[in-house]
């Protein structure tokens, strides 16, 4: 009697921990659903391979048991390889797991896939979860243009915005102070700085860390089809958000298209833009030669 006593005792705390644990990853943005049988796997691919050029990678994975069933997670580019990637894949079993954006594996290859298991022996597995995949750069020198794949979480690019001449040229690279209006007690805000570099031709680089209600530690790593115009979109954590740079790009909008009080601005960190510059240069041109005149 006192050994099962013992048993019940470890099978409730074993659960309890496991809850725990998936208490603690939140995936509150992930819209999909699948169920899976007992000791069964499932793999999720780009819907088109990458192109020449650029090689597959994962941006993101959030995956979340639904009812404390167990799961591992492995990452491959080849479904017919018995060996797993190491880096960024789980060896235990969870019942949630988080990698945020900048979660980029695999080879030079042009497809990558992540692999679910369901660890349970004698149940099925009901998961919710959001897998973004996307196409890197393979080098840095590289000049052609490549086009994203198309993937549920495919980045876009808005249409152009038409301005009247002179015809301003948007400059993304810069440092951006967060301006602290998104809400942080309901929303995952984004904080500090944000910093936008040109990775090569083709993309640009996003940096920033989150703070407020994020599934977890959460940092922006990620790479972005180079806008080029003031507009662009991408996806975090399940949400749309909308990204715009003024004319004179010293400011930047983020605009979350589902939840506006999650919306963000940032200004440029002590740059200033072409058409300031212009603007004192004509006016140090006329003092110049007013002075001149006057001098005459």
């Amino acid at each position: 009697m006192q050994f099962n006593s013992i048993l019940v005792s470890l099978l409730f705390m074993t659960i309890f921990v496991r809850t725990l644990h998936g208490q603690t990853c939140d995936c509150r943005f992930c819209l999909d659903n699948v169920t899976m049988n007992a000791n069964s796997e499932r793999s999720f691919s780009l819907k088109n391979p990458c192109q020449a050029g650029t090689a597959a990678a994962v941006s993101s994975l959030n995956v979340q048991s639904k009812d404390g069933s167990g799961f591992q997670i492995y990452t491959k580019d080849d479904p017919s390889e018995l060996s797993y990637y190491t880096a960024g894949s789980i060896n235990s079993t969870v019942t949630c797991f988080n990698k945020g954006s900048g979660f980029n594996v695999g080879g030079v290859k042009s497809q990558i896939y992540v692999v679910i298991r369901c660890k349970e022996l004698l149940r099925s597995c009901s998961l919710h979860y959001s897998i973004s995949l996307i196409c890197i750069p393979i080098t840095a020198t590289s000049t052609a243009r490549s086009t994203p794949s198309s993937t549920v979480t495919v980045i876009t690019s808005v249409k152009p915005v038409t301005s009247l001449s002179p015809v301003a040229t948007p400059n993304w690279v810069g440092i951006f102070n967060m301006a602290n209006r998104c809400d942080t007690k309901t929303c995952c805000c984004p904080s500090g700085q944000a910093s936008l570099s040109r990775a090569n031709n083709n993309y640009l680089r996003v940096q920033c860390g989150f703070v407020g209600q994020c599934p977890s530690t959460a940092y922006l790593n990620t790479l972005i089809a180079m806008p080029n115009s003031f507009q662009t979109q991408i996806e975090f954590l399940g949400d749309p958000i909308q990204i715009m740079l003024s004319q004179d790009s010293r400011t930047v909008e983020l605009r979350n298209l589902r939840a506006p009080e999650c919306s963000e601005s940032a200004r440029r960190n002590g740059a200033m833009s072409t058409a300031i510059i212009n603007s004192i240069l004509i006016a140090l041109l006329s003092g110049l030669v007013s002075l001149k005149q006057f001098v005459m």
